[in-house]
């Protein structure tokens, strides 16, 4: 990342790598990424099926939102609320409650060492009951949901997990849940409780990645990069909260910036760490470009928008086709 003549950020070396365009219509977005039949088709999967824990992956954790039901039940929920299908509620209701009934006998084992975290833990369960709850307008199980991710929370800090602050099942994901029911929940009083248990969870998470951003990220370690378990997703919490204007996180992104590597045709792409040069997990979402792709969209987003004053239009990075 080239630096102005201060030591900081030019927002111009990063925009240089972004292709800029105008925002199409959504229906010419969804066309054009075949989205609406990707979506259409897991639909067909899950709408009429039996709500039985027995179909999902034979490797999934059955309670979590990265494999399991509250994952069904996250999509059905999105769905029917984009498109104003209450029975596909109804069905993510199903799926949650399905969910729910495993956590509640599961062993640590059973969550595969990670029970308090977002895509696998009990915060990512918690956090679908919390929207489905907030739909039905149920500001009691939204509290309590709430306080659940916050119990988690304080679960998770003590637990000494292997990679305790990775999006996948630590810290960051539990910043990333927290930020964004505080968003998504209603602008009404009666939900003032759960936002400021959310808000307590939300800046400890933030006060706790902000402190690990105090050192450099080592080229030489083999420190995971990526958004799943490594410093992308650490970094990708960070920027939803305190923005790209924050010195501390700029100094990080620069580190991993830095560590890019571009192929014949001028796309970028990072190894899974510093030290490694494994291929086989390039295109992926927990190691690959696939998951930095939504780390550097965060960024160009938003150095777009603190040189322009206004929101930015959509953004496209170069990245590995691999």
């Amino acid at each position: 990342m080239q630096r102005s003549s201060e030591g900081r950020w030019s927002p111009h070396s990063l925009l240089n790598v972004c292709r800029q365009a105008p925002a199409p219509p959504i229906n010419a977005i969804l066309g054009s990424m075949r989205f609406e039949r990707f979506v259409n088709a897991v639909l067909s999967r899950v709408r009429d099926c039996p709500v039985e824990l027995g179909l999902l992956s034979p490797d999934a954790v059955p309670g979590s939102l990265f494999s399991g039901a509250a994952g069904v039940a996250f999509f059905l929920y999105e769905v029917g609320r984009l498109r104003k299908q209450d029975e596909l509620l109804d069905r993510a209701r199903l799926w949650c409650a399905a969910g729910r009934r495993w956590a509640n006998h599961a062993s640590l084992s059973d969550w595969k060492g990670h029970p308090y975290g977002f895509l696998i833990g009990e915060t990512g369960l918690s956090y679908v009951e919390v929207l489905l709850s907030a739909h039905r307008g149920d500001v009691m199980k939204v509290q309590l949901a709430a306080q659940c991710i916050a119990e988690a929370a304080i679960l998770h800090e003590a637990s000494h997990a292997r990679r305790p602050d990775e999006f996948l099942a630590g810290t960051a994901g539990l910043l990333c849940a927290a930020r964004d029911l505080d968003a998504r929940l209603p602008r009404d009083v009666i939900y003032d409780a759960a936002r400021h248990t959310l808000g307590r969870v939300r800046n400890a998470a933030t006060a706790k990645l902000l402190a690990g951003c105090t050192a450099p990220v080592d080229p030489a370690h083999d420190e995971y990069l990526g958004l799943a378990h490594g410093v992308a997703g650490q970094l990708f919490a960070l920027l939803s909260v305190v923005g790209a204007s924050n010195e501390l996180l700029r100094a990080r992104l620069d580190d991993v910036y830095c560590q890019k590597h571009v192929d014949p045709d001028g796309y970028l792409y990072w190894f899974p760490t510093g030290a490694s040069r494994a291929t086989e997990f390039l295109g992926t979402w927990c190691h690959g470009m696939a998951g930095h792709t939504l780390l550097w969209c965060g960024v160009a987003h938003e150095l777009r928008t603190l040189e322009s004053g206004s929101s930015a239009g959509s953004v496209g990075v170069r990245t590995s086709r691999t």
